[in-house]
């Protein structure tokens, strides 16, 4: 009875790893990263010219007498860390599940944590050029002091890293091809229409204002907004506490949810 016991124990015991999980992170990163080597020239120029594309058109509108540029900057700011961060989640863990790769990865003796910490850091990689051309392009064409936009920066990490986890949990419900275009576009939908970043909130229809107040990219528009005026007024720690709810809560649910493996 007592050895059963004993091998019983030792069964419900938590696996253990040869390698600490900093060294599990850096081995899962390299071998992320050589596979997502090939497509990241594409990545952060897509990531560039979103946001710089919609400056230089939509730009001299929002730098007329009386236009609010803080707002149209910010929602520039989150227009590419959407199709930066949460595009790339998305689908990056999608592929990974189609493809079947996620079954390569689920046999490593590694820690779940430590692989969804590697795609973290790539998604956030993917959001960072773009965020930063936006931020630094938009100060200057839209005359907004420069130091106000460096307070800026990382409040605007804290929301690619709340819609990196967003789109991590969003890419693990794709089984197909068509699921992972249909959740992308879901995205670009979120970000037009259910919370048009680029519009003010006090110009937007009851819905949307709704919409914008209870989604993540409304959220991170506004608090940048206000970041921008250099307003930390109780709007702006609001939002700043919902994104890092946001955050917690996409990461919680990704890490528990995830179909891999348990650590």
């Amino acid at each position: 009875m007592a050895a059963d016991a004993v091998t019983r124990e030792e069964t419900r015991a938590k696996p253990r790893y040869a390698l600490s999980w900093a060294q599990q992170f850096r081995l899962l990163f390299r071998l992320q990263f050589s596979d997502y080597r090939a497509s990241l020239p594409f990545f952060i120029l897509f990531s560039i010219l979103m946001p710089v594309g919609f400056l230089y058109v939509f730009g001299s509108n929002a730098a007329r007498p009386g236009a609010d540029a803080s707002w149209f900057l910010a929602g520039n700011v989150v227009v590419s860390v959407c199709f930066g961060a949460s595009s790339f989640a998305i689908a990056r863990v999608a592929w990974l599940r189609i493809r079947h790769e996620m079954d390569f990865y689920g046999t490593l003796p590694v820690k779940r944590t430590a692989f969804l910490a590697t795609l973290f850091c790539l998604g956030q990689m993917s959001a960072l050029p773009g965020m930063v051309s936006s931020l630094l392009v938009g100060s200057w064409m839209l005359g907004i002091p420069l130091q106000n936009t460096l307070a800026a920066v990382p409040l605007t990490l804290l929301a690619a890293a709340s819609l990196t986890l967003v789109g991590a949990g969003i890419g693990g419900l794709c089984r197909t091809q068509a699921e992972v275009n249909l959740y992308s576009n879901l995205v670009v939908i979120v970000v037009t229409f259910l919370s048009p970043v680029l519009v003010p909130v006090d110009r937007m229809p009851a819905l949307l204002r709704v919409t914008s107040y209870l989604l993540p990219p409304g959220q991170a528009a506004m608090a940048i907004t206000d970041s921008l005026h250099g307003d930390y007024g109780p709007r702006f720690w609001t939002f700043f506490a919902l994104l890092c709810l946001w955050l917690l809560a996409a990461g919680i649910l990704v890490v528990k949810k995830l179909d891999w493996r348990a650590d």
